[in-house]
């Protein structure tokens, strides 16, 4: 019988951590997008049931996780940072019963706007099924699927370093230098006009090359995100003579235990030649010298090869994630598994052979005293089609 599962709406951050850090801590790398969104202990929680009066998407945040008696999934219902959509993010365990009683806590005007699921590969149909039982003309597809990876290697290495240098981008505004947090590397590259719009080409020629892309996304929204993302997290590139070769960004706290590097791209002209894995690799050391755990996503089905590069500099797979999100993408739902019925126990096939009817015919007119050379055999062969065949004598020794 399979175990009763409470599902609970946390009433604030440090709660939901109180009773989940384990889970959640366990798969660091499945959990990357999920403490994305919790990551202040002090944030307030929207109210369950209730529709915010202004910016709605901005202040939805609901934490759940489901118990029998410990902590098996939890589900995050929040904005998605960089559309204006919700969305739901999931580590652990997650059923298809569970994620609907959960939306049934939400405001019906709130699951109107959730737009896509992210989720451990194995769950994600159940939380794309219970979306779209909650509305049924709407289809749900499988849309991408990233590898999960951690840093095991405490000292990631791929070989000697290329030519060239790690550089910190930093916004021009930031003055002076003492004012602004430590990062991974002393040296800096300031975010001047150039600097910006170089970096946008290779945001939106990353989104492109990971099937991120979304046409409605302007070149200034991209630019946008560039800028944000200089100003609130630490934004690294690889610099060879006064040319950006590759950039990245320990973008991602992942609560006050790791980090997660995002944004990995090498322009075309610089490719195949170790810049990136420069870069991912001072990066991952820095972090663990910090001693954080280092995480990063993969394409899985991506044609650059990341996985395998992360893989030479030392971390390790710890699942796929999945997304499910309206409209088309890599295929709809598969339809959802019968219940296997009780099965029965199995007959021991008849041997339809013709010793086999011999042997039947011995066992059947021991006792009788019918000689057995005159017995009619009605024997069922596949050569025959079922049909019976009587043979009117049988030679015993023949069988023997």
């Amino acid at each position: 019988m399979e175990e009763a599962v409470e599902v609970r709406l946390h009433r604030d951050v440090e709660d939901f951590f109180a009773e989940c850090s384990e889970l959640v801590f366990r798969n660091l790398a499945q959990s990357q997008v999920l403490l994305g969104r919790v990551a202040k202990p002090t944030e307030v929680l929207s109210s369950p049931r209730a529709l915010p009066t202004q910016s709605p998407l901005d202040q939805v945040k609901q934490l759940f996780s489901f118990h029998g008696p410990r902590a098996r999934g939890v589900l995050v219902l929040s904005r998605w940072p960089t559309r204006p959509e919700l969305s739901l993010m999931m580590a652990g365990e997650v059923k298809e019963a569970w994620v609907a009683e959960a939306l049934s806590m939400v405001h019906p005007e709130l699951t109107r706007m959730i737009m896509t699921a992210y989720g451990p590969q194995e769950v994600i149909e159940e939380a794309a099924r219970a979306l779209q039982n909650l509305r049924p003309a709407i289809s749900w597809n499988l849309k991408m699927v990233t590898t999960n990876m951690e840093l095991l290697s405490p000292y990631p290495e791929v070989g000697d370093p290329p030519a060239g240098q790690m550089l910190r981008v930093l916004p021009i505004k930031e003055a002076p230098f003492q004012a602004v947090p430590t990062g991974l590397c002393n040296e800096v590259l300031l975010a001047e006009e150039a600097v910006v719009e170089k970096l946008t080409d290779y945001y939106v020629a990353f989104k492109q090359d990971s099937g991120l892309s979304d046409p409605k996304e302007t070149r200034e929204s991209h630019r946008q995100a560039i800028e944000d993302l200089v100003a609130t997290c630490e934004v690294y590139v690889w610099q060879v003579g006064t040319d950006i070769a590759a950039i990245s960004a320990a973008a991602r706290a992942l609560a006050d235990v790791g980090r997660g590097i995002t944004m990995v791209y090498t322009s075309p002209p610089h490719r195949r030649r170790g810049y990136a894995a420069a870069l991912v690799t001072k990066i991952g050391a820095a972090l663990t010298k910090q001693g954080l755990r280092t995480c990063i996503n993969a394409d899985a089905r991506g044609s650059h090869g990341a996985e395998r590069l992360y893989a030479r500099i030392g971390f390790a797979k710890q699942g796929g994630v999945g997304e499910a999100s309206r409209g088309p993408g890599l295929g709809p739902l598969p339809p959802k598994p019968k219940p296997k019925s009780p099965s029965s126990p199995r007959k021991n096939p008849k041997d339809l052979s013709f010793a086999g009817a011999a042997e039947m015919l011995r066992q059947g007119h021991k006792d009788d005293g019918v000689p057995i050379s005159y017995v009619k055999v009605p024997m069922l062969t596949s050569v025959t089609n079922e049909s019976v065949v009587q043979r009117l004598s049988l030679d015993i020794d023949s069988v023997n």
